[in-house]
């Protein structure tokens, strides 16, 4: 059912308690909307645990994340949506996108975490775009552009809330 969460589930045995629990596993895996896909990354995911298990990998150890910097997340982001892009797009979006990464760049906000970036910063971008002569229509891409990065981690709960959700 695409309309469920999916995930990859197993059962492992803590070395040192010898207690059973269940861990699940999502990685993304929602973010497709085809059955194929998702059962490709399902599939692939479920691999890469076994891997990590066979190699010694102890889930019952709380890992912590290599915190993600804002700069590298958008360019993840960006990757995945120019793989959906027709030839004739990519070209506009990859000006959009250097737009904004440059300034993110300028403003030093590239290496804030994803969840800094508030609403207050996407204002101060579209103030900059309005700097720059963008109106209307061009105004407007700008704005969709970023907006669209940040709801793309939104769906990947990398983030909580799109700062350009109510620009």
């Amino acid at each position: 059912d695409l309309d469920e969460q999916w995930f990859v589930y197993f059962r492992h045995t803590n070395p040192k308690t010898g207690k059973r629990k269940q861990f699940r596993y999502k990685k993304g895996i929602n973010y497709y909307n085809t059955l194929e896909e998702r059962r490709r990354e399902a599939g692939a995911l479920a691999k890469e645990l076994k891997e990590l298990l066979k190699g010694g990998w102890n889930p019952w150890v709380n890992e912590i994340e290599k915190p993600r910097s804002l700069g590298p997340t958008l360019q993840e982001m960006y990757d995945l949506k120019e793989a959906t892009l027709r030839k004739e797009s990519k070209r506009t979006y990859i000006y959009k996108f250097k737009h904004f990464t440059g300034w993110l760049k300028e403003q030093g906000y590239d290496q804030w975490s994803p969840g800094e970036f508030t609403n207050k910063q996407a204002f101060e971008y579209l103030d900059h775009c309005s700097g720059c002569g963008f109106t209307g229509r061009y105004f407007n891409y700008h704005r969709e552009n970023a907006s669209m990065l940040f709801t793309m981690m939104e769906k990947r709960e990398i983030i909580s809330i799109n700062p350009f959700g109510k620009t």
